[in-house]
C-alpha cells in the first residue's frame, strides 16, 4: 500500500500529462513547464492548508464543512494557476 504522499506524487504526475494532452491541448512541451505545474501545486497546497487552519481555528468552521469549501478553492487555483503559468497559450 502506497503512502498519501506517495498517492498525492502520483496523482500529480498523472495530472500532468492528463492536463496538458486533454484538458489544454498542448502537444510539446515547454521549458521549465513540469517545473511550473508542481510549483502551482505546492502553492495551492499551502494556502489550502492555511486556509484550512484559518476557517477551523479563528472561525470555527466544522473541519468538514471547512474542507469541502477548501477543496472548492484549491480546484480553482490549480486550474487558474495552470492555465495562466503552466499551459498559456
Amino acid at each position: 500500500m502506497l503512502a498519501s504522499g506517495s498517492g498525492f506524487m502520483i496523482g500529480v504526475f498523472a495530472g500532468y500529462g492528463l492536463n496538458k494532452s486533454w484538458t489544454f491541448g498542448q502537444k510539446q512541451e515547454v521549458e521549465n513547464q513540469v517545473t511550473k505545474y508542481y510549483g502551482v501545486y505546492l502553492v495551492s497546497l499551502v494556502l489550502g492548508l492555511l486556509l484550512l487552519k484559518a476557517l477551523t481555528y479563528f472561525w470555527g468552521l466544522e473541519p468538514k464543512i471547512a474542507n469541502i469549501i477548501v477543496i472548492g478553492f484549491t480546484t480553482l487555483t490549480n486550474f487558474a494557476g495552470i492555465k495562466c503559468l503552466v499551459f498559456k497559450k
